[in-house]
């Protein structure tokens, strides 16, 4: 993933404060510019603060946004907790907002989490999910990863076996869309690429592909809109931000 400007976003709390390091360390390795942002109540408040973070006022998941097209940066850094229960999931309001709106890709990275050790995409064998596995493609260099996943899992059909099992095959034509990214990429990263096919429920098998792995960084694909804070009628990629227990980039379709 090539990026040009990176704008972090905190609220000043220690999650947010660590994304901003993140992005720092981000736009050191990739040659990048790095904006920071905070969003704060008040209307005299200074533009720019003795750190060099610009101070804005206004709603936090609005203005990010705004800032992000003003200066035209092609990646969002925003720390991410998990509010609510298993059951019932809920992302900081922020996040929510952010995610909802952005038309570039946005990292969600939480406090406990300095490293991406394993990479994983979220991957559904469609035209347009077959950006999801490009950008991941990009993704390797931010990564330690040794192999990376791309996981698929087909919903469960009638006599199949329980949500997770291995599955022989995909439907033809989406086996060989991504078959045929695997070989028109051609490259070691595409080479180093193990395709998971799971049965069940789409979250269910990938969170279980990524719940003892360590560092771990997943990419989804993101539909923007729909309601704040609800995640059934938003799709799998957001369930996913939702739920995983890691850094998550979330990819416009």
């Amino acid at each position: 993933m090539t990026r040009k400007h990176i704008l972090a976003a905190t609220d000043g709390s220690r999650t947010g404060q660590h994304a901003v390091a993140i992005a720092r360390r981000l736009a050191t390795d990739l040659g990048a510019g790095l904006d920071v942002l905070r969003v704060v109540h008040g209307t005299d408040s200074p533009r720019v603060d003795a750190e060099g973070t610009q101070l804005r006022t206004g709603i936090p998941g609005i203005e990010i946004v705004r800032r992000a097209e003003e200066i035209g940066a092609d990646l969002l850094v925003l720390g991410r907790f998990l509010r609510g229960s298993a059951a019932h999931p809920q992302l900081g309001l922020t996040a929510d907002a952010v995610v909802r709106r952005s038309q570039v890709p946005c990292l969600f990275v939480p406090e406990n989490q300095n490293r991406f050790a394993q990479l994983f995409a979220a991957a559904d064998g469609t035209e347009r999910g077959l950006r999801v596995l490009d950008e991941a493609h990009q993704l390797l260099s931010w990564t330690e990863a040794v192999r990376w996943s791309a996981v698929t899992v087909e919903p469960q059909q009638g006599g199949e076996p329980d949500v997770g099992a291995a599955k022989v095959a995909l439907p033809s034509a989406r086996e060989e869309r991504l078959r045929g990214w695997m070989l028109h990429r051609g490259d070691g990263e595409a080479a180093r690429m193990d395709l998971v096919v799971l049965s069940g429920d789409p979250v269910t098998g990938i969170l279980g592909q990524i719940e003892n792995s360590q560092d771990a960084l997943l990419v989804v694909g993101n539909h923007r809109g729909g309601p704040a804070g609800v995640v059934a009628s938003t799709g799998v990629g957001r369930a996913l931000l939702y739920r995983a227990p890691c850094a998550v980039v979330t990819i416009p379709l």
